[in-house]
C-alpha cells in the first residue's frame, strides 16, 4: 500500500496546477470531440441515493471534523461567471483565475475582470515571468501589466501558420523553459518566448490533458496512452493497453517514475511502460476525482465532482474533507497552491481559499447540531463541549462526531475538574460527569461555577452560593444572595465574587464555610460589558472593558497602577471578561483578536502577546467569552458558530506590505481614467479634480483582520477612521500640490505608509502664464490708467484754465458791461439832460411864440396901422421858425440821434416840414402844442398829420403818433 511515508521523496511542484476539465469515461466511449461539463451526473445511478449519501457525510463532517480556516468568494462577490477553471499567481502575489466571464484578478482586496475582445470564457491561465498567459475559446495569448496597473492583451493566434481549427478551446497551459504550451482537445501549441514562433503537435485522437513533471511535458490521448514530448515530438510512456480507459487527472514525480491520479480508479505508479495500482490509505475510491494536486508538503489534494475536496496527509494518511458550505460548491474544477501555502479551489460556483499556514483550526456547527459553545474541557482523549443545547462529548483520537451526554440537554455554563471528579454547571443545577454519563447532584438553582474551598467546593448559582462538603452534602451559604457567575478563591478564608452590575465583592469566610463579612468594591463607572475578577500570580485583579485593577492588601483597595493595565493600555478590548487558564496564562478579548501574557525569559515579567482571531469568527454574547486549555499550549475558544482551536506560539503568514494598486482620475462627469503608478508625481489639469485610489495588503487569510486609514496632506490632514474598505475617493479637489497617504492595520499592527504625490494645476486663468499675462496686463493697465489720469488731469487743468479764462472773460465782460451800464447810465443821464434841455427849449420856443402871437394879436387891435405893421413885421421876424427849428433840430438830434435821418431814409418823400412834424410827434406833442411851433393853426396841424400819414402809407388801423413813437432807426431797410 502507498502510505504517506512513501511520498516523502516526491519532488515539490510549486505554483503548478495539474487540474483537468474534461469529461471522463463518456469521452472514451464516444470518441468524439465534445467536451461537456455536467455529464457526470449521468454516472450516478440514482439521485436520491446520492443525496442521502451526501447528507450523511455532511452530518458526520460538521459534527466531527475540525478544518483549516476557509474563505469563500461567490460570483456575487467577484462579479463574474460561476465556474473557475484554472488559477495562477505572479511574483507580486496577485491571483489570476480563468473564469467563465474572462480573466479574474484578485489582490487581496479588489477583484478585477479582464476580458478579450469577444468577452468570452477563459479556460486556462498560467503566469510566466511578467506575462499572464491565457487560453480561451478560439483564442490564446498573454496579458502584460501597463504603467497604470491595467492588463493589456496580445493574441498569439496570428503567429499560428494556417490558423486554428474552428471551435477550438484551450483548456490547459504549462511552462517548460522558454516554451509556453497551450493544450486544446486537438493540438498542443508550443510558443517560444524568444523567437516568438509557434509549433504545433497534433493528435489523431482527443488530447485529454497536459502535465509538467520535472523538465518534461506529458499528455494523454484517447486510445493512445500517455505521451512525453521530446525534441518537439511525442513518444509513448505508458501504452493504451496498460492505461485503458483510466483518465489521468494528476501526474507527479514519484521515486524514479511518476505518480498518476486517475478519475475513478485511484493512484498508479507510471513510467517506462509501467502502470501499477498503488493503494493509498484514506483514498476516496468511491469519488469521481476531477483534479489532483500534490502540495509542497506532499499532501495530496483531490477535487471531486459533487463531493468537495479531500486532503490526504503525507505521514499517516490523515484525511480532511471539505464540503459545502465550507466550500462555495461541492464540485472542484481547479486547485492551486500559492506562495504562502494556501490552497485555492476553483469550484462550479465560486472560489474557496484554505489557509494552511497557521495553527488554527475551526469547528463550524453549520447546521446548529451542537449550539453555542460556552465552555470546554479535554482529558484522556475525550473532549467536552458545554453549549446552550447540552453537554457534548467526542473522542479526539478517533475524531468521532460530537454526541449529547444523556440527561444533560439544556444550557451548560462550566466544566471543571476538582480532585478526581469532573463537574458540569448546568441551568438545571450541578452534574457529575463520568465519561459519557452524567449524574445530577444539585437541582435547586442553576449553577454558574464551581471552585475548591478548603476540603469542600463553593458553587456559584443564579441566586447566591452553596457549599459541598467532603461528604457530598450541599447547603446554602447565607449572607450573599446575588448571582455568582465569577468566583475566585484567594485562600480558605477569602472568596472574591464579581457581579456584572454591582461590582466586586470580597467574602471573608469562617472555617465552617459560612460568610463572616462581605465588602463591596464598586467599579468607578457602569460596566455593561461585564466585570471579571481573577487571580494572576499571587495577586487579585478585576477587569472592566476599559481598565484592569490590582488589589493592594496593605491599602485594602484596588489600583489601576499595575503591569496588566500598562500592557493593555493601547488595546481595543471589547469586554471586561478576563480568564486565567490552568497553565497560568492570562487572556482577554479584543476587537481584532485575543491577548494573552507570556513570560519574558530575560526580565522575568509578563509581556503581552496577540492571536489574530477577529470577533467575527468567535461571536458570542458579550461577557460570555470563553477560552480553555485543552493540552499543553493548545487552546479552545467557544463561539456561536462552534469553536476555534489554536496552539502557542501562534504561527501565521505575516501579510506582505501595503501597496497602491490603482489610481484613477476624472472630471465632473466622473468618467474615470487610470493613471500611471510608476510616476508618483502626477500632474493633473484643473478640470481633472476627481481622484480615486485602490490599495491592498496582499494576503488571503480568513483570520487576518485588515483595515485601512488614509489622508491627503494639506487637504484632509486628519487620518480617516479605520475601515476594511480598500478604496478612497475625493471630489472637487482645489488646485495645489498633494500627498495621498494610506496605511493598514493588520491584526492590530499598523504598517508603514504608502503614498502617491499629485498636483492639480490651477485653471488657465490662475496659471503661471496667466499670472505673467496678468502682471503685464496690470502694468499695461497702470500705464494706461496713468496716461488716462495724466490726460484727465491735463484736460481738467485745461478745462480749469479755460474756465478761469472764461470766468476772467466773464468778469471782464461783466466789468465792460458795468462800464457800459455806467456809460449807458451816463448816456441816459445825458439823454435825460438833453431831453430836459430839449423840452425846456421846446417849451421856451412855444412860450415865446405864444407870447409873440398874443402880442401880435393885441397889437393888431391897437395903435396906428403903420406902427402896428412895423411891430408885427419885427415880431414875424422873431417868430421865424427856421432859427427855432435849427435850434430844436440840434437839441433833438442830441436826444434822439439819427431819428430824422432814419425817417428820411425810410420815407424819402417827406419834406422838411414833414420831418418837423415827425420830430414834434416823436416828442409826443399834441396838435395844439405843435401848432404854435409851426406857426399854424391846430386845424392845419391836423391836415399836416393827415398828409404825413398818407406819405408814410400807414394803414388806417395804425396811429401816426404810435408809429412815430415806436419807430427805431433799425427799422430802416
Amino acid at each position: 500500500m502507498l502510505h504517506g511515508h512513501h511520498l516523502v521523496n516526491v519532488c515539490k511542484i510549486t505554483g503548478l496546477n495539474q487540474e483537468k476539465k474534461y469529461p471522463e469515461t463518456r469521452i472514451f466511449r464516444a470518441g468524439r470531440n465534445k467536451f461537456r461539463y455536467l455529464y457526470y451526473f449521468s454516472g450516478m445511478r440514482n439521485s436520491i441515493g446520492v443525496l442521502l449519501f451526501l447528507l450523511c457525510f455532511v452530518s458526520r463532517t460538521v459534527m466531527g471534523q475540525e478544518t483549516l480556516p476557509v474563505s469563500g468568494f461567490g460570483p456575487e462577490t467577484y462579479r463574474a461567471g460561476n465556474q473557475n477553471w484554472m488559477l495562477s499567481q505572479d511574483d507580486s502575489r496577485h491571483i489570476y483565475i480563468a473564469n467563465n466571464s474572462g480573466l479574474l484578478e484578485y489582490n487581496g482586496a479588489q477583484w478585477h475582470l479582464n476580458q478579450t475582445g469577444d468577452g468570452g470564457v477563459v479556460r486556462s491561465v498560467m503566469v510566466s515571468e511578467n506575462r499572464i498567459y491565457t487560453g480561451a475559446y478560439m483564442e490564446f495569448g498573454y496579458w502584460e501589466r501597463q504603467d497604470d496597473g491595467r492588463l493589456e492583451y496580445t493574441s498569439l493566434i496570428p503567429l499560428v501558420n494556417g490558423g486554428i481549427r474552428y471551435g477550438e478551446q484551450f483548456w490547459h497551459i504549462e511552462v517548460l523553459g522558454n516554451y509556453i504550451l497551450f493544450q486544446s482537445p486537438n493540438n498542443i501549441y508550443s510558443y517560444h518566448k524568444e523567437d516568438q514562433s509557434i509549433t504545433v503537435i497534433s493528435s489523431e485522437n482527443i488530447i485529454l490533458n497536459l502535465f509538467r513533471v520535472g523538465n518534461n511535458a506529458y499528455y494523454q490521448a484517447i486510445n493512445e496512452g500517455l505521451y512525453v514530448i521530446e525534441n518537439g515530438k511525442p513518444s509513448t510512456v505508458v501504452p493504451y493497453e496498460a492505461i485503458r480507459n483510466e483518465m489521468i487527472v494528476g501526474l507527479f514525480p514519484y521515486n524514479d517514475g511518476m505518480l498518476a491520479v486517475t478519475r475513478g480508479s485511484g493512484v498508479f505508479a507510471a513510467g517506462d511502460g509501467k502502470w501499477e495500482a498503488l493503494p493509498v490509505e484514506g483514498y476516496p475510491y468511491s469519488e469521481s476525482i476531477y483534479v489532483a494536486l500534490l502540495l509542497n508538503d506532499n499532501t495530496l489534494a483531490l477535487g471531486s465532482i459533487g463531493n468537495g475536496l479531500y486532503l490526504l496527509g503525507p505521514g499517516n494518511g490523515q484525511e480532511q474533507h471539505y464540503l459545502q458550505p465550507t466550500l462555495t460548491n461541492n464540485t472542484v474544477l481547479s486547485l492551486f497552491e500559492d506562495a504562502s501555502g494556501d490552497i485555492w479551489c476553483g469550484t462550479d460556483n465560486g472560489i474557496s481559499v484554505i489557509n494552511r499556514q497557521n495553527t488554527i483550526k475551526l469547528f463550524n456547527d453549520t447546521f446548529g447540531k451542537t449550539g453555542t459553545v460556552y465552555c470546554s474541557y479535554q482529558e484522556n482523549g475525550l473532549r467536552y463541549l458545554g453549549t446552550n443545547q447540552g453537554l457534548y462529548i467526542s473522542d479526539t483520537g478517533q475524531e468521532t462526531p460530537y454526541r449529547l451526554v444523556p440527561g444533560t440537554k439544556g444550557q451548560v455554563w462550566t466544566i471543571t475538574r476538582i480532585g478526581r471528579t469532573l463537574y458540569a454547571g448546568h441551568d438545571r443545577g450541578t452534574f457529575i460527569i463520568d465519561k459519557d454519563r452524567a449524574e445530577l447532584i444539585f437541582d435547586q438553582s442553576g449553577t454558574w461555577e464551581l471552585k475548591p474551598l478548603g476540603k469542600g467546593i463553593i458553587q456559584g448559582h443564579y441566586d447566591g452560593i452553596t457549599h459541598i462538603d467532603s461528604t457530598g452534602a450541599i447547603r446554602k451559604i447565607k449572607g450573599f444572595d446575588l448571582s455568582s457567575r465569577n468566583i475566585v478563591v484567594e485562600n480558605d478564608s477569602t472568596v472574591w465574587i464579581a457581579h456584572d452590575h454591582n461590582g466586586v465583592f470580597r467574602l471573608k469566610m469562617n472555617p465552617d464555610a459560612t460568610v463572616k463579612k462581605v465588602r463591596s468594591f464598586s467599579p468607578s463607572a457602569n460596566t455593561p460589558q461585564g466585570v471579571s475578577v481573577f487571580k494572576f500570580g499571587d495577586s487579585i485583579y478585576y477587569s472592566t472593558r476599559e481598565h484592569i485593577y490590582k488589589f493592594l492588601s496593605e491599602a485594602d483597595s484596588f489600583t489601576p497602577e499595575n503591569r496588566l493595565e500598562q500592557l493593555t493600555a493601547d488595546t481595543r478590548r471589547i469586554t471586561g471578561t478576563s480568564t486565567v487558564t490552568p497553565d497560568g496564562v492570562w487572556w482577554t478579548f479584543g476587537e481584532d483578536g485575543i491577548y494573552h501574557t507570556a513570560t519574558d525569559a530575560f526580565r522575568n515579567r509578563p509581556e503581552l502577546r496577540y492571536v489574530p482571531l477577529p470577533a467575527a469568527y468567535r461571536s458570542i454574547a458579550t461577557r460570555f467569552e470563553n477560552i480553555s486549555l485543552l493540552s499543553r499550549d493548545k487552546y479552545l475558544v467557544g463561539s456561536s458558530m462552534g469553536y476555534v482551536v489554536f496552539e502557542l506560539p501562534y504561527q501565521y503568514n505575516a501579510p506582505r506590505k501595503l501597496s497602491i494598486q490603482a489610481v484613477e482620475t476624472a472630471d465632473r462627469r466622473e468618467h474615470y481614467t487610470p493613471r500611471s503608478l510608476n510616476n508618483r508625481d502626477t500632474e493633473l489639469p484643473s478640470r481633472i479634480n476627481f481622484i480615486r485610489f485602490e490599495y491592498s495588503v496582499l494576503q488571503y487569510s480568513r483570520l487576518n483582520d485588515v483595515k485601512y486609514s488614509y489622508r491627503i496632506a494639506n487637504y484632509t490632514p486628519a487620518w480617516s477612521a479605520w475601515s476594511p474598505e480598500a478604496t478612497a475617493g475625493f471630489k472637487n479637489i482645489p488646485p495645489g500640490e498633494y500627498l495621498f497617504e494610506v496605511r493598514a492595520r493588520i491584526n492590530g499592527q499598523v504598517t508603514g505608509t504608502e503614498n502617491f504625490r499629485f498636483t492639480i494645476a490651477p485653471p488657465w486663468y490662475a496659471s503661471r502664464t496667466a499670472a505673467v499675462v496678468y502682471v503685464l496686463l496690470l502694468l499695461a493697465l497702470i500705464v494706461f490708467v496713468h496716461r488716462m489720469y495724466s490726460d484727465y488731469y491735463r484736460r481738467q487743468q485745461q478745462r480749469l484754465i479755460t474756465r478761469q479764462q472764461k470766468e476772467l472773460e466773464i468778469k471782464q465782460l461783466e466789468s465792460r458791461q458795468e462800464i457800459m451800464t455806467l456809460e449807458n447810465q451816463k448816456l441816459e443821464n445825458d439823454m435825460a439832460s438833453k431831453n430836459r434841455e430839449l423840452a425846456a427849449s421846446t417849451m421856451s420856443i412855444i412860450r415865446k411864440n405864444e407870447l409873440l402871437a398874443e402880442l401880435k394879436d393885441k397889437l393888431s387891435r391897437a395903435g396906428t396901422p403903420e406902427d402896428t405893421r412895423k411891430v408885427i413885421s419885427f415880431i414875424n421876424r422873431n417868430m421865424d421858425d427856421e432859427d427855432n427849428w435849427n435850434l430844436f433840430k440840434e437839441a433833438f438830434n442830441n436826444a434822439d440821434k439819427d431819428f430824422l435821418h432814419a425817417v428820411k431814409q425810410k420815407h424819402p418823400n417827406l419834406t422838411p416840414n414833414d420831418l418837423k412834424l415827425c420830430a414834434y410827434l416823436r416828442l409826443n406833442l399834441s396838435s395844439k402844442e405843435i401848432a404854435p411851433l409851426l406857426n399854424i393853426s391846430v386845424r392845419s396841424v391836423e391836415i399836416k398829420r393827415y398828409r404825413l400819414r398818407k406819405k408814410m402809407e400807414l394803414d388806417h388801423k395804425d396811429g401816426l403818433a404810435e408809429y412815430i413813437l415806436n419807430f427805431r432807426a433799425s427799422t430802416n431797410s
